[in-house]
């Protein structure tokens, strides 16, 4: 099958889908968040990103939302949080050290028993275990939800020649690709 008929037969099979999932929505979102920053040359490229997200904006805010935990489960992070800070290797400023990604505090082993046995302690507190299994059925309802589908919405097309060269990954020219037009 030659380039053309293969291209053809793509756009052919993704117009033919109706639907698409809350998983895809947010891929998509997460590119579009990120390239709102970029600089580029062609204003074809700059109008196609803000329009996809202004498509896209009501139902990502929508899962956004849907995506938070419940309110015990915040409060409960919050006081773990808390340990976590107070346990932590402090840096210069006093201020908690974490790993390379931030989310991850640098616990040294000498404190590392004591630590372990507190957030033990913290989770075996009743509303902390209630907490606890209201967030992991929230984390199940969450991936069924993600993996619904919802009608598609019509994203506006983005010419591939207008993409800023050396800015997108394939996985972002992957979450793009119903909208990229060569």
């Amino acid at each position: 099958m030659s380039g053309k008929k293969e291209k053809q037969r793509r756009r052919k099979a993704r117009e033919a889908d109706p639907t698409i999932t809350r998983r895809r929505v947010v891929q998509i979102w997460n590119v579009l968040e990120a390239a709102v920053d970029v600089k580029a040359q062609d204003p074809r490229f700059v109008h196609g990103i803000a329009k996809n997200r202004s498509l896209l904006r009501s139902e990502a805010e929508a899962i956004q939302k849907a995506q938070e935990p419940p309110e015990a489960y915040q409060e409960y992070e919050k006081k773990r949080i808390e340990l976590c800070k107070l346990y932590a290797v402090k840096d210069k400023e006093n201020q908690p050290m974490t790993m390379g990604d931030g989310r991850r505090f640098l616990i040294p082993p000498e404190k590392r028993a004591e630590f372990d046995a507190k957030v033990k302690a913290l989770q075996e507190e009743p509303e902390n275990e209630k907490a606890i299994e209201e967030f992991r059925e929230h984390e199940k309802k969450i991936e069924e939800f993600l993996d619904e589908e919802i009608p598609k919405l019509e994203l506006h097309p983005i010419a591939l020649g207008t993409l800023p060269p050396g800015v997108f990954s394939a996985r972002d020219l992957e979450a793009l690709g119903d909208m990229i037009r060569g």
